[in-house]
């Protein structure tokens, strides 16, 4: 599709790993997309977006933002400059800048810094934002609630709330692999069609929907939400038919948000694609009756509409708007899941882990790795006992003799029992000097005694 036949030319920035995935079914409908995350690994499957178009805006040595939407804001704010410089060289002659992102993410959650950047540039920016489901975790909830919160005070020409909640209702037998991928599709299929009615379909104006009056609604400020049905109508269009189907658009949304008060639209759409043989027996007056009970269930929304004869046979189609809406009872309920699931947790992440009372154990040991304790002195007789006991058995006499004198100065049983040994040494040398270190010995006993008198 090329990016002339729009009403609107936009350019998609998607934030995070939901906001890129959107991008990239964007991108594969012809629109210029550019993706920014804090992950490689997210960036790395968007193939319909060019490299230089995904941006990884991590911080050094980390990748990802693990749900903290303070990390996540930091890596935002840090690549500021290549952000913008992205940016602008895709956003030139854009209409306006369509941000995606899932407000549950510790990337995505940051939008609103984003809106912050890019708003000096002067086009408007709409965001489409999606909300977690009830199962999901209260730091997932919490997220959500900050992020849309400082989405909603910021200066937007209109909000998309896509509710992750409806994705198991509407494809429940989907697989693994392309749950969210199909979402996405409908998602972005459904606001591509809108986007370039007149265009699409093979068919004739009779009322035409053109492009301002598409800007004015989608433009409108607030929350919008859109969606198309098919109708099978073999005779005529009736009032009620096009009604029932209207409110069954707006009461489910597909996958938009939904518990809208429908009396705070402003403005709202109703585009009606048909065959000329059904059109051929419906009455002129339908859309102005139609008109008139929008505005009684909107209480006074503009309304713009369109009516085109399709060249081919078919079923009946209808695409519908409304614009500048409050936000849905969907938020006030997520609000409510954040603030009690998000204290529960907050409570569990500040508890201490409890230390054991030790009282009847702390007293029993099994084993004794410290030896009785001796000082140094000590230890160095002992070295040097077992090395004169070395040296008596050695068949060298001097180290024999080195060993007799070495006992010169010691006394005691023991040591007059160790010089004895020697006095029966082979070697006349040794034995002399045995005697000799023997005399002494008795000596020192004789001497300790009246030392110790003195």
């Amino acid at each position: 599709m090329e990016q002339q036949q729009h009403h609107l030319k936009m350019v998609i920035i998607g934030l995070g790993q939901c906001g890129g995935n959107f991008a990239n079914e964007f991108a594969r409908q012809g629109y210029k997309a550019v993706a920014l995350n804090t992950s490689t690994t997210d960036l790395k499957d968007l193939d319909a977006i060019p490299n230089d178009n995904r941006l990884h805006i991590g911080l050094s040595g980390r990748n990802g933002a693990g749900k903290d939407r303070r990390l996540g804001q930091k890596s935002v704010v840090a690549h500021k400059d290549r952000i913008l410089d992205r940016v602008r060289k895709l956003a030139h002659g854009a209409d306006v800048l369509l941000l995606a992102a899932g407000m549950g993410g510790g990337t995505g959650s940051n939008l609103a810094d984003l809106i912050g950047m890019l708003s000096p540039l002067g086009i408007p920016l709409s965001c489409l934002v999606t909300i977690p489901t009830e199962s999901e975790s209260g730091i997932t909830k919490v997220n959500a609630v900050y992020g849309l919160n400082s989405v909603v005070r910021s200066k937007l020409a209109n909000l998309i709330i896509i509710d992750n909640n409806k994705i198991l209702k509407i494809f429940p037998e989907a697989s693994i692999s392309d749950f969210y991928k199909r979402a996405n599709q409908l998602v972005v299929r459904t606001l591509a069609e809108f986007n370039s009615t007149g265009d699409e379909m093979k068919s004739m104006s009779i009322r035409s929907f053109d492009s301002e009056d598409f800007r004015k609604v989608f433009l409108s400020g607030g929350v919008v939400v859109f969606g198309a049905s098919s109708v099978r109508v073999d005779d005529r269009i009736t009032e009620d038919t096009l009604l029932g189907k209207l409110k069954q658009i707006w009461d489910s949304s597909g996958l938009l948000a939904e518990g809208f008060d429908y009396t705070t639209a402003s403005l709202a759409a109703v585009i009606l694609y048909a065959p000329s043989q059904v059109l051929e027996r419906s009455s002129a007056t339908i859309f102005e009756k139609l008109n008139e009970t929008i505005k009684k269930i909107t209480q006074g929304a503009a309304v713009y509409t369109g009516i085109y004869q399709m060249k081919e046979p078919g079923p009946v189609k209808i695409f519908t708007m409304l614009g500048r809406l409050s936000l849905p009872n969907r938020i006030i309920n997520l609000m409510s899941q954040a603030a009690i699931e998000g204290e529960h947790l907050a409570q569990k992440v500040k508890r201490k882990i409890p230390t054991l009372d030790l009282t009847e154990i702390e007293s029993m040991e099994f084993f004794f790795e410290d030896a009785p304790a001796f000082d140094e002195k000590t230890a160095m007789h002992i070295s040097r006992a077992d090395e004169v006991a070395s040296w008596m058995k050695d068949p060298d006499k001097e180290l024999r003799i080195k060993a007799v004198s070495a006992l010169m100065d010691a006394s005691g049983p023991q040591a007059s029992a160790t010089v004895i040994s020697l006095l029966n040494d082979p070697d006349e040398e040794v034995r002399l000097e045995a005697a000799k270190v023997l005399r002494k010995i008795s000596l020192n006993e004789n001497a300790s005694p009246q030392e110790g008198n003195a």
